[in-house]
């Protein structure tokens, strides 16, 4: 579990394109407490750490995360979103994260440079799962939709503090992020299903 809080911006440093995919990641900071076996989220995509050198841990994709993440089109040197898992009795300072993506989103939009507003079209129909001033993981990061007039689109604020935290001050229309919506809302979603 994660809370949408980035620790790191780290570098990709290698893409070895086998099956399962293996991806190198540069984070010093992060290397330091990470172990084999560790849950991390790379741009909101929780993924093991198979193997940690130097300043770089290793961990596999499997074909469903490349289908659902922003991974597939990951390349060297990109730079990514890093949250280790959250340790039980931390605060929960954004939301409660799985690191499970649900769908990809467009930026169609990008204003404002200190604190920018982003528009964003998810690839699928999310239907009910986007709820004004609700919580949405967007490249790992948690923050509050505000709800647009057009169905399938809505915005986020990105406050200084964010932006200078995370890869979104490198953010350009036309990119594609990782979407996680609410876990509460999906599982109030199907309830109301049945």
């Amino acid at each position: 579990m994660f809370t949408g809080i980035i620790q790191e911006i780290g570098i990709i440093r290698s893409i070895i394109k086998r099956d399962p995919w293996e991806i190198w990641c540069e984070a010093p900071v992060s290397i330091k407490t990470l172990k084999e076996g560790d849950s991390v989220a790379i741009d909101g995509v929780c993924l093991s750490v198979i193997k940690c050198d130097k300043n770089c841990f290793v961990a596999n994709i499997s074909k469903e995360t490349l289908s659902r993440s922003t991974l597939l089109f990951a390349k060297i040197r990109d730079k990514v979103n890093i949250e280790q898992a959250v340790q039980l009795g931390d605060r929960l300072h954004g939301h409660i994260v799985q690191g499970h993506v649900d769908d990809k989103g467009k930026i169609l939009k990008i204003a404002g440079s200190k604190e920018c507003e982003i528009v964003i079209k998810p690839e699928h129909d999310p239907g009910s799962l986007i709820v004004d001033k609700g919580s949405i993981t967007v490249n790992g990061v948690s923050l509050t939709v505000i709800k647009d007039n057009k169905p399938s689109i809505f915005k986020v604020s990105i406050i200084p503090q964010t932006l200078k935290q995370t890869t979104f001050a490198n953010a350009r229309v036309g990119d594609w992020v990782n979407l996680e919506y609410d876990i509460i809302g999906k599982y109030v979603v199907q309830h109301l299903k049945f």
